[in-house]
């Protein structure tokens, strides 16, 4: 049975992920892809830093391998991890697309996954 204390650890690199989310969700918001300039690819790579950030948090020095264990076949735990390693392919060059569509299709599914799991957490200490 798990400590309190990796509970609560768990429940923090959550936490840390939705921010890390919001940080992307703030940075994108000041991205023009219509605009091709060295301003523009520096807040894309601010927002591609942000995404490596959110997914380095489901690191086994991070998320608990119980936790992991526990998610890992109801949400989509591998993709979230990948997110850094999608949107930076052949030695570095940014995937425009794929970036985009994290910032808008799968970050907010992410981040209600990641609520639910927070939830789920937060049950299991209740009972402690």
């Amino acid at each position: 049975m798990r400590n309190r204390n990796e509970i609560e650890e768990d429940i923090l690199f959550l936490k840390t992920m939705i921010y890390y989310a919001n940080e992307v969700e703030r940075k994108f918001s000041l991205v023009n892809l219509k605009e091709d300039s060295l301003e523009q690819e520096m807040f894309l790579d601010s927002v591609a830093l942000m995404i490596g950030q959110f997914g380095e948090q489901l690191d086994r020095s991070k998320l608990s391998y119980a936790s992991y264990i526990k998610y890992r076949d109801k949400y989509p735990l591998h993709d979230m991890k990948q997110s850094r390693h999608d949107i930076y392919h052949e030695y570095g060059t940014l995937a425009l697309e794929t970036l985009v569509k994290h910032v808008k299709v799968d970050m907010p599914k992410w981040v209600d996954d990641i609520h639910r799991m927070i939830r789920d957490l937060e049950k299991e200490l209740e009972k402690r």
